[in-house]
């Protein structure tokens, strides 16, 4: 992120008048470093944070994904290709419309 330039992107947003409260800069990484930028912590502590913060979002996404009874992992198999994790997906769903 800070390679790419985060920080440079978060100075130009802001300096392009958007508000540091605003929804876009709330997001996984923008909030840390906003709140480095402006004195509040250090890029290490930023650093950190979104390293904590990314875990717990990961965390909620997979918990979110296993009490959702609508979604079904399908598991790749060593050397199974496409055609034959299509056909997997086909046959573990009764109302797929299957050509032929």
């Amino acid at each position: 992120m800070l390679r790419q330039g985060l920080l440079e992107e978060i100075q130009g947003l802001l300096a392009g008048g958007l508000s540091p409260g605003a929804t876009a800069l709330q997001a996984i990484g923008y909030k840390e470093f906003l709140d480095a930028l402006e004195g509040r912590c250090t890029v290490q502590e930023a650093k950190e944070a979104v390293q904590k913060a990314s875990r717990h979002y990961a965390k909620r996404q997979l918990t979110w994904f296993r009490r959702n009874k609508a979604i079904h992992w399908l598991l790749r198999q060593p050397g199974q290709d496409f055609p034959q994790l299509f056909e997997q997906a086909a046959a573990e769903i009764p109302f797929f419309d299957r050509p032929g």
